[in-house]
């Protein structure tokens, strides 16, 4: 019956021998742990986003990849490291989200409104001008 094939585990284990699988296991376990690790670490660090409260100073927009940025009078809080200049973008307007918000800074430039601008902490559109999260207007 197969008894005497050199690695037939099943002549001398008995017949209903399957092998462990415990070490495998337990690996991949410590892999999982280690992966679980890693991603909270990042979400630890999050990006470092400023803050602005002002009057709009300025509006540029570029029409051939719509992204639109603007200037603030006001203090702002400490920038990431890539916002070298004092500007704000928002992003390429691929949906009516960002429309809204070139609309909302339109606004405020001409009532002279007062607005809060949050960023993101990245500089994903223009790479020395931190992109916008939101926007509060204040009347």
């Amino acid at each position: 019956m197969g008894g005497n094939v050199i690695g037939d585990r099943s002549a001398y284990l008995g017949r209903n021998f399957q092998p462990r699988r415990g070490f495998q296991w337990k690996a991949s376990k410590i892999h999982v742990f280690f992966a679980g690790m890693a991603m909270l670490g990042s979400i630890a660090a999050p990006l470092q986003a400023s803050e602005q409260t002002g009057t709009v100073t300025q509006v540029s927009s570029a029409p051939g990849n719509g992204a639109s940025g603007f200037g603030l009078a006001g203090t702002r809080t400490t920038k990431p490291s890539c916002a070298t200049d004092n500007l704000w973008m928002i992003p390429t307007p691929a949906g009516d989200g960002s429309k809204a918000t070139f609309a909302q800074v339109l606004s405020a430039l001409m009532s002279g409104k007062t607005v809060q601008v949050v960023g993101t902490g990245a500089c994903s559109t223009v790479s020395s001008r931190e992109d916008v999260a939101y926007i509060n207007s204040f009347p």
